[in-house]
C-alpha cells in the first residue's frame, strides 16, 4: 500500500472533486477491491452527512490503514455507526485501547460480546473467542475452556477456525499444540488454515510424503475463496522456519512459493531470499533479478536480503553503499533489518565514529523478539575497540539471551567471566530482570491486567538507555 499522502486526505470534502456522485455500494466493492482511495471518496461524503452504513465501511477502511492518524479516525466513525452495528464496538473497544492502553475498553468489548451471544446474535461468539485469542488475561482457563467447547458444538466452520486459531496462538503448550493438530486432522477440508499445521507436524514426524500430499491439495485448492497466495506463503513459512529440530523441507516449500509469487509480494522477495542461497535449486533463476522486483514493488524483505547479499558479497560484489541502503530501508520496519543494519557498523563497513550506532539499532531488534540481538548486545558491551567496555551490561544481555538459548551465549559467558567482579555480576542481574520483565509487558500488554487486576500495577520500565555505552 502506497503512503497516504495528508493520511487519506482525512476529512476533506472530496465529493467536490469527484466526477460522479458519491455511492455506497461501489465504495463498499472499492474497499473489499483495496481501493482506498476509491472508497473514501464514495463513503466519506455520505458519512459526513449521517448515513449509517456508510460510517461503518469508512471507519472499517480507516482501521485497515492503521496509522495513529486513522486510528482516531476509526474510532470518531464507529462511535457513530455502533448503534446499527453493535458489533461495531469490537473493534471500537480494541481501538480505544490501542490508543489508551486502558483494559477496560476490552472488559467492555467482552461484555458487550456475551450479552450480543445471548442476543443470539450469530457473530459474537467467534468474536468472542478471538479477544481471548488476542487477550488471554481477560479470562481464566475455564471460562475459556467453556467459550471455545461452545464455538466447537455449534459446529460452524467459522467458529472452528477461530477455536483453531486460538490453539494455534498458544500452540507453545504442549497440550495445546496437540489439540490443533487434532482438530485441524478432523476439520482441514472445511477449514483450509489448518494446510500450513498440518504441514508443520508432517514436517515434525519426519512425513515427507505426507508434505507432498498436503502441497498438492493447497495447489489444487489455489486459488479459490479461501486458499489465497497468503495460505501457502504460510505453507511454505512453517516448512522453512528454524524453530524445529527438523530441516527445511526447500523443494516443496519453493514449489509453493513459485506459485504464489506472480500475485504475492511476500512470496516473491522469499523466494529470492532462499534462491540467493542455493540458486541451484531453480534452474537458470536470477534471485537478485527477483529481489530487486520485489524491493521495487515495496518490500522491506527484499531490502533486508539485497542489504545482506551487499554486504556478505552473495552473488554480487560487496558494495557497502548498496548494503547501507538497503537495510537502512529495512531497519525502519523490521527487527532483522535493525539487527543487520547493527552489524554492518559493527563490521566496521562505516568506519569507527558510526560503530556506537550499533547498540540501539541491537536495543530496538531484541526489544521487538529478535533475540540474536541480545548476545550481540553483549558483545557490543564487552568491546573496547572503538568504545569503553561496559561488562556489567555485557553480562546482563548474556543473561537474557541465555535465558532464551541464544546459539553461542555459553561460549560467550565463559569468555566474559574472567572480567566480572561480585558487583559487576550483581548490577548485571538487575539490568536483565528489569528488561526482561519490561519486554514482557511490553509484548503481552493483557499481562498487567492479568496479574495485578486488584492493585492496578504497572510494568516497571528498563534502567537501560536506549543506545547507552557507558
Amino acid at each position: 500500500m502506497r503512503k497516504w499522502a495528508s493520511t487519506l486526505l482525512l476529512c476533506l470534502p472530496l465529493a467536490a472533486h469527484a466526477a460522479v456522485l458519491p455511492d455506497i455500494g461501489r465504495g463498499v466493492q472499492a474497499l473489499e477491491a483495496g481501493r482506498l482511495d476509491q472508497a473514501e471518496k464514495n463513503l466519506l461524503p455520505l458519512a459526513q452527512r449521517g448515513f449509517v452504513d456508510a460510517q461503518h465501511y469508512l471507519a472499517r477502511l480507516y482501521k485497515q490503514v492503521g496509522t495513529e492518524a486513522t486510528r482516531d479516525e476509526a474510532i470518531r466513525w464507529y462511535e457513530q455507526s455502533v448503534s446499527k452495528y453493535p458489533l461495531d464496538a469490537d473493534p471500537l473497544g480494541r481501538l480505544r485501547f490501542e490508543a489508551t492502553r486502558d483494559p477496560q475498553h476490552l472488559l467492555g468489548v467482552e461484555q458487550m460480546l456475551l450479552q450480543q451471544r445471548e442476543f443470539g446474535n450469530p457473530d459474537a461468539l467467534k468474536r468472542l473467542v478471538r479477544l481471548y485469542r488476542d487477550f488471554p488475561g481477560l479470562a481464566d482457563d475455564d471460562k475459556i475452556g467453556d467459550v471455545l467447547g461452545a464455538a466447537l458444538a455449534t459446529d460452524d466452520p467459522d467458529n472452528i477456525a477461530a477455536v483453531i486459531d486460538w490453539y494455534r496462538k498458544n500452540d507453545g503448550v504442549r497440550e495445546n499444540f496437540v489439540q490443533l493438530i487434532q482438530l485441524c486432522a478432523r476439520h482441514y477440508r472445511r477449514v483450509d488454515d489448518c494446510l500450513p499445521d498440518l504441514a508443520l507436524n508432517a514436517r515434525m514426524g519426519r512425513n515427507p510424503e505426507r508434505v507432498t500430499e498436503l502441497v498438492d491439495q493447497a495447489l489444487a485448492r489455489y486459488p479459490s475463496e479461501r486458499v489465497d497466495a497468503g495460505l501457502l506463503y504460510d505453507m511454505a513459512s512453517r516448512l522453512l522456519t528454524n524453530n524445529v529440530p527438523q530441516p527445511p523441507m526447500q523443494a516443496d516449500a519453493i514449489e509453493l512459493l513459485e506459485a504464489a509469487s506472480s500475485r504475492h509480494l511476500p512470496s516473491l522477495a522469499r523466494l529470492g531470499e532462499i534462491l540467493t542461497d542455493r540458486p541451484d535449486l531453480i534452474e537458470d533463476a536470477n534471485p537478485i533479478e527477483m529481489l530487486e522486483q520485489a524491493h521495487a514493488a515495496g518490500s522491506a524483505d527484499a531490502a533486508l536480503t539485497l542489504g545482506r547479499a551487499y554486504m556478505n558479497g552473495t552473488l554480487v560484489e560487496i558494495d557497502p553503499s548498496r548494503a547501507e541502503q538497503y537495510l537502512s530501508e529495512a531497519s525502519e520496519t523490521l527487527p532483522a533489518g535493525k539487527f543487520s543494519l547493527a552489524r554492518f557498523y559493527m563490521r566496521g563497513f562505516a568506519g569507527d565514529d558510526e560503530y556506537v550506532r550499533a547498540a540501539p539499532l541491537l536495543l530496538d531488534a531484541a526489544r521487538a523478539g529478535y533475540q540474536r540481538a541480545d548476545l550481540d548486545l553483549a558483545r557490543f558491551y564487552a568491546e573496547n575497540r572503538v568504545v569503553q567496555a561496559n561488562p556489567a551490561y555485557a553480562f546482563a544481555f548474556a543473561r537474557i539471551a541465555q535465558r532464551n538459548e541464544v546459539s553461542g551465549v555459553a561460549e560467550f559467558l565463559n569468555q566474559l567471566q574472567p572480567r566480572l567482579t561480585d558487583d559487576m555480576v550483581a548490577k548485571g542481574n538487575s539490568v536483565a530482570e528489569k528488561e526482561f520483565e519490561a519486554r514482557r509487558y511490553r509484548n503481552e500488554p493483557m499481562l498487567g491486567l492479568a496479574l495485578n487486576q486488584e492493585s492496578g500495577a504497572t510494568a516497571s520500565e528498563s534502567t537501560l538507555k536506549d543506545g547507552e555505552t557507558q
